[in-house]
């Protein structure tokens, strides 16, 4: 069979297709240019990471739902040695992203989906009670604001867990955490690949991993608490903890829980 060569801009030695993205407009205002030009799939490379686009709803919907046609790959960069990977970082032919997948995939129906939404409502009260006690002359960090929103609202309806962000003065060392993760994987993402290649030859030291490490060993805290104190609540932590997958009828391992649990937070923020 005879594929097509996927199209996109040819770019630049190094930097690659960095020009092609206007540094006066948010990056997805450029990447939309990209898709009226270049169609629904396209290829970009950045500082000399590669990587494919999916610019229609069309598309997407087959990529997600047609396993048989197309495969997620591993995320290296996500995937830790020493733990599962996760549904967001592994490969589609990972074991425990099947069971994963499978375990987990009632849970996400628009009917569960809406049953949340009175939890969103809640934390998002929250915010606007925090904004409205400021005053109208106080200074606001939104990118903040919303990232501690996003992560209390996943914590608190996926798990039964809260972070309480907006009723700290500090944040919640999970949050702290997952900040620095999603920071130190803006700044590599940006960086040109031969750095990146250079830093892993020299053994230069990933201070991402600690943070990491406090998400795991958070997320293991939640998972044996709700073990010591079960409740009888719907939601995806309960789903994972009781759960079997249909195919091999066996439960999930409490590494993999925790794995896919920082999976949501990621993916959700």
């Amino acid at each position: 069979m005879d594929f097509e060569p996927i199209p996109g801009p040819r770019g630049l030695p190094i930097i690659g297709n960095l020009f092609d993205l206007p540094s006066d407009q948010p990056p997805i205002q450029g990447l939309e240019h990209l898709a009226d030009v270049y169609g629904e799939i396209y290829r970009i490379n950045i500082t000399g990471q590669e990587a494919l686009c999916i610019s229609s709803a069309e598309m997407m919907n087959e990529i997600l739902n047609d396993d048989k046609t197309w495969a997620k790959p591993a995320i290296p960069n996500l995937a830790r040695k020493g733990r599962p990977a996760g549904l967001v970082a592994a490969a589609t032919a990972d074991p425990d992203w099947g069971q994963s997948h499978r375990v987990l995939m009632p849970a996400f129906g628009p009917i569960a989906i809406q049953s949340m939404f009175e939890g969103m409502k809640d934390i998002a009260n929250q915010l606007v009670l925090k904004w409205a006690r400021m005053g109208p002359k106080e200074d606001i960090l939104l990118t903040d604001d919303y990232t501690k929103l996003t992560l209390d609202i996943i914590a608190a309806n996926t798990m039964d867990y809260r972070f309480n962000s907006f009723y700290r003065d500090a944040m919640h060392p999970f949050v702290e955490a997952m900040m620095n993760r999603l920071n130190a994987a803006t700044d590599k993402a940006m960086q040109p690949a031969i750095v990146t290649q250079a830093r892993s030859l020299v053994g230069a030291a990933d201070k991402s991993a600690d943070d990491v490490q406090t998400m795991v060993n958070i997320a293991q805290e939640i998972i044996t608490e709700r073990r010591s104190n079960p409740i009888e609540k719907d939601d995806l932590l309960n789903h994972m903890l009781h759960g079997r997958d249909p195919k091999t009828g066996e439960p999930m391992r409490d590494a993999l829980i925790a794995s896919e649990m920082l999976s949501f937070l990621i993916a959700g923020q």
